[in-house]
């Protein structure tokens, strides 16, 4: 009996060991650390159970709640792992070999620009003094699977973030040496979402480097996630995006870029249900941009199928969803110098462009893009070629090629017009006589810079009438049945905010015209007498 009982008490100490070991860490989380939890956070905090395995070092806490003010826990887990080995803790370290959580769902809401987690209460505040440098600790493996973001934006309809897997992994010295890793799969809504980055900071030098890649991507319902900024811009469309970020510092040198390329199909941008901007699709092949130098280099940009919406009323040209007047602000002085692009090209296959004047009875002109290009872009000074095939609307035919240079601004071109219909394009148009019918063929070399534009070419108008600038004398008309005009040289100069005009050698022939004066005189002009006659034009 007395061999026995050093064996029963070895048993019951075991026994009590093994029980204290089971039941104390959950005790202690409920009891102790729940508590303390709720205090800081501002919300109820509920510890289903907690445990720990001496043998291999890992703590567990089984389903871990966080109260929200309102409807489901702002976070949740079903498991929480951490192994921590007891060696570690005896030598004083802050290792974490691995972290592991299961099942966690996380509800972020917007509020005054930011995004937080919705509890009952703000957090409580910290004690005074100059914040407390983190501790040093290492992160060896870190893992959550089948994890869930809830995004509540504004204006309603929560996005949700669905991680499939989420590794991660980081480290912290007492030299101030950080470092980590992240890699994310996952979907947001239907768009599938991959995500990888690293950084290496110390005190002198620091270094980050992250890849984004995106498919199906809704934009108008990603754009609603935008705390500030986008609420009256109504956007649609779906996108898919590669993008590749480098930042390096080292020293007083620093030096950040990022690439990529973008698609996107039926993509649409309006405002209050007007449209601004339509197209079927969208393709940049590649663009990469040196933020330090404001450098941008493009690569090929196509566009099917555009539809761009501008509307003129008092306050000047409006794109709904993109431009309004007053938006733009001028540069301050000082300010850094602007953005350097080069560009391999752009294509832009159909389209079309419709301008309304809300001053004039909400007349509209369409302009139908049949193809237009745009060559490579290089620097300052390099001449650009661009081509316009277009039709128009009210009847005619627009074709537009030269090429263009940058710093000082200049376009050189020749402008051709295929039986024009003039009518129309005088109600939308600043004249100070309003046609009634016209048709114009004309073939015209222009040279445009800041100050004006000047050029020269032959213009064939046929059935020129005008509208009587006063109701009471409707004989008050200019009439032609055909006009020839050939212009050896012109000149438009702005001058603050008036317009100098001036011709130079001009000629022209009009046959069978007619003009009726308020004194109700009729004059009439022969072909032959009219023919290769020197016209005065008006300045």
């Amino acid at each position: 009996m007395r061999r026995r009982r050093p064996a029963i008490v070895l048993g019951t100490a075991a026994g009590v060991l093994a029980l204290t070991v089971a039941l104390a860490p959950g005790l202690l989380a409920r009891r102790l650390l729940a508590p303390r939890l709720s205090q800081a956070v501002g919300s109820r905090v509920r510890v289903g159970w907690a445990s720990w395995n001496p043998f291999s070092g890992t703590w567990s806490v089984r389903s871990l709640r966080v109260a929200a003010d309102t409807g489901r826990p702002a976070l949740s887990a079903r498991r929480l792992t951490v192994r921590i080995y007891l060696t570690d803790v005896l030598r004083r370290r802050l290792r974490i070999r691995n972290l592991a959580l299961d099942r966690a769902r996380i509800r972020l809401r917007a509020s005054d620009g930011s995004w937080g987690l919705p509890l009952r209460a703000a957090p409580a505040p910290r004690a005074a003094g100059a914040p407390s440098a983190p501790p040093p600790f290492t992160l060896d493996a870190g893992h959550a699977r089948r994890a869930t973001l809830c995004l509540e934006p504004r204006g309603g309809g929560a996005s949700l973030v669905r991680i499939r897997r989420l590794d991660f992994q980081g480290a912290l010295a007492a030299s101030g040496i950080a470092r980590g890793t992240v890699r994310l799969r996952g979907h947001l809504d239907r768009a599938t979402v991959v995500f990888g980055g690293s950084f290496r900071r110390t005190r002198s030098a620091e270094r980050v480097r992250a890849e984004f890649a995106a498919a199906h991507v809704d934009v108008g319902r990603t754009l609603h996630l935008v705390p500030v900024g986008t609420a009256s811009r109504e956007v649609a469309g779906v996108v898919d995006l590669q993008l590749e970020y480098h930042a390096r510092r080292r020293g007083e040198q620093a030096e950040r870029r990022f690439g990529g390329k973008v698609r996107a199909d039926d993509l649409a941008v309006g405002e209050s249900g007007r449209p601004g901007i339509r197209l079927r699709s969208l393709e940049l092949q590649r663009f990469d941009a040196h933020v330090t130098s404001s450098e941008v280099q493009l690569g090929k940009l196509v566009l099917r199928q555009p539809e761009v919406w501008l509307t003129r009323d008092a306050g000047g040209v409006t794109l709904p969803g993109v431009f309004k007047p007053g938006e733009s602000a001028s540069p301050q002085e000082g300010s850094r110098a602007g953005w350097r692009v080069t560009g391999t090209g752009a294509e832009i296959d159909g389209g079309a462009g419709h301008y309304t004047d809300a001053r004039r009875e909400g007349r509209t002109l369409v302009l139908a893009v049949e193809r237009a290009t745009l060559g490579a872009v290089g620097e300052a000074g390099t001449p650009v070629p661009f081509s316009l095939t277009a039709g128009l609307g009210t009847g005619g035919r627009v074709e537009v090629s030269g090429d263009l240079e940058r710093e000082p601004w200049r376009v050189r071109g020749d402008l051709g017009l295929t039986d024009v219909e003039l009518a129309p394009l005088s109600a939308v148009a600043d004249l100070p006589v309003r046609l009634v019918s016209g048709r114009a063929t004309a073939h015209l070399s222009l040279d445009a810079v800041a100050e004006g534009f000047s050029g020269s070419g032959a213009i064939d108008i046929d059935d020129f009438s005008t509208e009587s600038p006063d109701p009471a004398r409707p004989e008050d008309i200019l009439a032609c049945k055909a006009l020839r005009v050939g212009i050896r040289r012109f000149r438009c100069t702005r001058r603050s905010h008036s317009t100098a005009r001036s011709w130079t050698s001009t000629t022209g022939s009009c046959s069978r015209a007619s003009v009726w004066a308020a004194a109700s005189r009729r004059t009439s002009l022969s072909a032959s007498s009219a023919s290769r006659s020197r016209w005065p034009w008006p300045s």
